[in-house]
């Protein structure tokens, strides 16, 4: 019924992109893996554990824009009219 912040951590990578409305979401694992970046700059794909809430860099590619696809291993992504495939390590 009543809602607060717990924690605000700034994003080492930038901000989340403006024009990418699904940038952030729970991944099978139980982890939050979001998209950020600066302006067009490379997109960073990271993920935060939420009983630590550090975010974590997994890697970047210049032209993510949205996401996401799960699979027990590997993340999908959108990167123009291509789709990127990231590896999640244990």
């Amino acid at each position: 019924k009543r809602r607060s912040m717990v924690r605000k951590n700034k994003l080492p990578w930038g901000q989340v992109p403006s024009a990418s409305f699904n940038s952030l979401d729970v991944g099978p694992d139980g982890l939050v893996y979001g998209i950020a970046g600066i302006g067009t700059a490379h997109r960073v794909v990271y993920v935060v554990d939420p009983k630590t809430h550090a975010p974590k860099k997994l890697g970047e590619h210049p032209a993510i824009h949205a996401g996401w696809g799960f699979t027990q291993k590997h993340i999908y992504l959108c990167a123009g009219s291509d789709v990127v495939k990231f590896a999640v390590e244990p």
